[in-house]
């Protein structure tokens, strides 16, 4: 691949407004995740994951940015395991795959914001996904 010159417009201020509002999430009813912030443009991208003794599962769901809500279904978090607290994660951030752009010598090519906002289980505290099946 040779020299390029790109452009990509500054990354959007995206904040997870609900976040401290979730914690033991019941995996047998829907979960609903809201954000705001500055050009929200493309999709957002919310998931999680568990870690139990060697099995690991993970789960993603993607929304138009401009709508400020997603909810994660309750058949996907009733797939997710039940865990010992400190054992997963949530997160919210931009898509990746949305910043397209075109060098000589290579097929795609995409600018990725690697940013965003996560919560992790805290020891000792019910983890975000135990619960009822």
């Amino acid at each position: 691949m040779g020299a390029f010159t790109a452009t990509l417009a500054g990354g959007a201020t995206l904040q997870w407004t609900n976040k401290a509002a979730i914690g033991a999430v019941d995996r047998s009813q829907p979960l609903v995740v809201a954000w705001s912030g500055e050009n929200l443009d493309g999709y957002v991208v919310f998931g999680g994951g568990r870690s139990v003794s060697d099995v690991r599962s993970a789960f993603l769901c993607a929304e138009d940015a401009r709508k400020q809500t997603l909810t994660v279904p309750d058949y996907v978090l009733g797939a997710m395991p039940s865990a010992p607290a400190d054992r997963g994660y949530l997160f919210l951030a931009q898509h990746a795959l949305q910043n397209p752009f075109r060098a000589p010598g290579i097929d795609i090519g995409y600018f990725v914001d690697f940013s965003s906002d996560w919560a992790r289980d805290p020891e000792g505290t019910p983890s975000p996904l135990q619960g009822p099946v």
